[in-house]
């Protein structure tokens, strides 16, 4: 029988620890062989460890590694270390898409909760303020430039308004704190799989198409749908093919680490710019919004009073 390449492993650690006469530290490695019990000797051995048998235990695993191997073909160790290293990245890109993901939703819902809670404010402001320089303008005309800027004030905060307003409802999680933790779980498995820059290449498109698909799921927060994807990728629809030489397979192994180096770099710098930006700087210096809400209420408020008296003064 040949054994698992895992098992191998397992199994020559824990021979080498038992050469080493560390037998408190192989009882411990031993109980995590209980995966592969039912295969050869495994569970006799596992039994001689817990009898405190070390000797037969180190004579079986002589013999299981030794029967096991025989027909196993060399395993070039860079390879399984250059696997290792692109499944660390790999889990560094989920955790930092995720973060991404994350502060993008978090910011997102920002906004919406500061066009609810001032965008009415915000809209009357600018239309007191348009009349204030269009009537300051007849009867100035060098202050027309002001006007202008005035008028292009406030289109430009309607055209905000109406997508923003799109952008609360599609972004608007309707999901209770269990499934949102199961969504920002899901996310993060199902991007260590399918993120374009993991996979090989032969798989780069579909796997680009699905991530879209994901963070967009995520996004909206559309649980069922993120649910899906991840039973997708863990699949394995994105596994390199097999039967590649050693050098083909370390040098394809080198070439998705370095996509992923670049592509953490680049999601590092975009947190990092995230995180320079206005928003996030309010949002996380008030951490209570509806408080921080209320005292920039107050403050349109006044400016909407002042210019209110500034339009009933010019209309008398």
């Amino acid at each position: 029988m040949t054994l698992p390449s895992e098992l191998i492993s397992r199994l020559q650690a824990l021979k080498a620890l038992l050469d080493l006469g560390d037998v408190e530290l192989a009882s411990s490695a031993a109980a995590r062989l209980q995966t592969h019990r039912e295969i050869g000797n495994i569970a006799q051995i596992i039994e001689c460890f817990g009898a405190h048998r070390y000797a037969e235990a180190g004579r079986l695993i002589t013999t299981v590694l030794t029967e096991g191997t025989r027909l196993v073909r060399w395993a070039d160790p860079e390879i399984t270390l250059l696997e290792a290293e692109l499944e660390r990245l790999s889990s560094d890109l989920a955790e930092a898409e995720a973060e991404q993901a994350d502060l993008d939703h978090q910011i997102s819902r920002f906004h919406a909760a500061h066009h609810q809670s001032l965008g009415d404010r915000l809209a009357k402001l600018l239309r007191l303020r348009l009349i204030v320089r269009i009537r300051a303008a007849a009867a100035d005309p060098t202050k027309a430039e002001e006007a202008k800027e005035a008028q292009q004030d406030f289109d430009d905060f309607q055209k905000e308004s109406t997508a923003q307003e799109a952008e609360n409802a599609r972004t608007k999680w309707d999901l209770s704190e269990e499934e949102q933790q199961e969504l920002k779980k899901l996310f993060r498995s199902a991007s260590k799989k399918c993120h374009p820059d993991v996979v090989p290449v032969e798989h780069q498109a579909a796997a680009a198409a699905m991530f879209r698909d994901l963070t967009e799921a995520y996004q909206t927060g559309n649980l069922v749908r993120v649910r899906h994807l991840a039973a997708q990728a863990a699949a394995g629809v994105f596994t390199a093919a097999a039967g590649a030489s050693a050098a083909d397979q370390k040098a394809t192994l080198q070439a998705r680490i370095q996509a992923v180096r670049s592509a953490l770099e680049k999601v590092r710098a975009d947190l990092a710019a995230v995180q320079q930006s206005a928003a996030y700087h309010v949002m996380s210096q008030h951490p209570d919004w509806d408080a921080y809400f209320e005292i920039q209420a107050a403050k349109l408020d006044h400016e909407i009073e002042r210019l209110s008296q500034a339009v009933e003064g010019s209309d008398s």
